[in-house]
């Protein structure tokens, strides 16, 4: 078992931080697409905690793509609505327990408020292939942060945002909403799923995507729009909730 199944199928778990099933199940299937199509690009995430999903972007990485993470690390008194904590060590420490080739890893202390898109293509080489948005949730860090995210994918590349549908942040929501609806013609949605909403840069893209998941996705799902654009929508049966999370980590340390 290479270091990518061992991570998706246990690891993650020892990572402290947020991340379903199911949103690993579909960016592991989109990464698998970008394969079959020959999209090519690295791995960024802006917000990182403590890496749990990081070190999956990072392992569906290719030996020649670079991967970086941005965040506040120590700084957190810029943190002004909490959203993660992150921790340097700690997530150092987790990239080598997990198997990343720190070799290609860079890990950023920066206020997403003043990155930009050309210092992503910068530290990636080039541009992103998938790009976590992660960070601050409020409206206009959401916002800033999509744009960012948009504007330094790749060809084909996508732009996954957490909790836009998270009750707990409704900040993301407005803030994505807002983007969404000042420039319709920037960020397309492909898919729903795990707490993640994936976007590309193009309707063509979009619809390659949709038609190849709907031929073989990672479950069931439906069609449905979002700011008018069509959108795959899938069901993960088995996400009820945090304490499911909570029973398989103690299934988990019961089985070691």
């Amino acid at each position: 078992m290479d270091a990518l199944q061992r991570y998706t199928a246990k690891g993650h778990y020892q990572v402290q931080g947020w991340l379903w099933p199911g949103a690993i199940q579909l960016i592991a299937a989109l990464a698998g697409l970008q394969r079959n199509f020959g999209v090519q690009g690295g791995m960024g995430e802006i917000g990182v905690h403590h890496g749990r999903l990081f070190i999956l972007l990072h392992l569906l990485s290719t030996p020649g793509e670079r991967s970086a993470a941005w965040d506040l690390f120590e700084d957190q008194d810029q943190n002004i609505d909490a959203s993660g904590r992150g921790d340097y060590a700690r997530l150092l420490a987790n990239l080598q327990a997990h198997g990343c080739d720190l070799g290609r890893i860079q890990l950023l202390k920066a206020n997403s408020m003043e990155l930009d898109s050309d210092q992503v293509r910068g530290v990636l080489g080039g541009g992103a292939r998938l790009f976590s948005v992660d960070g601050g949730h409020t409206a206009p860090l959401t916002y800033t942060d999509l744009r960012t995210a948009s504007e330094a994918l790749a060809e084909g590349g996508i732009v996954m945002l957490d909790d836009f549908y998270n009750e707990q942040w409704p900040g993301v929501a407005e803030g994505a909403l807002s983007f969404l609806l000042d420039h319709p013609d920037q960020l397309f949605p492909v898919a729903i799923g795990g707490n993640k909403v994936c976007f590309t840069h193009s309707a063509e893209w979009a619809h390659r995507y949709q038609e190849a998941l709907a031929r073989s996705g990672p479950g069931a799902h439906k069609v449905s729009e979002l700011t008018g654009k069509p959108v795959l929508v899938f069901r993960f049966p088995q996400h009820r909730g945090s304490w499911l999370g909570r029973i398989l980590r103690r299934l988990y340390r019961l089985g070691r």
